[in-house]
C-alpha cells in the first residue's frame, strides 16, 4: 500500500492504527504477521437509512480470547 501511495510504511501504519483506534476499522482475520482490515460499516455505509439499520445490525466486533478488562483494576 505504501509503495502505491508513495509514502512510508511507517506512515501507513500510524494511519491505520488510528483508524482502528477511532473505530472506522477493525481487525477481520490474521494470519501469521499479515493482518487484514475491514471497514466499520457504521462509519462505511453511504447508503439509504434502512440499509444503514441492516449493516449496523449485521456488525459484530471480532471475539478476542481471554478475560475481559475490569475497570480500576491495577496491576
Amino acid at each position: 500500500m505504501s509503495e502505491y501511495l508513495g509514502i512510508s510504511a511507517r506512515t501507513v501504519a500510524t494511519a491505520i492504527k488510528r483508524l482502528t483506534k477511532a473505530g472506522y476499522l477493525f481487525e477481520a482475520e490474521r494470519h501469521g504477521r499479515v493482518i487484514y482490515y475491514k471497514a466499520s460499516p457504521h462509519h462505511a455505509s453511504r447508503v439509504g437509512g434502512d440499509q444503514q439499520r441492516e449493516d449496523a445490525a449485521a456488525y459484530r466486533l471480532p471475539v478476542v480470547p481471554g478475560t475481559p478488562e475490569q475497570k480500576g483494576r491495577t496491576a
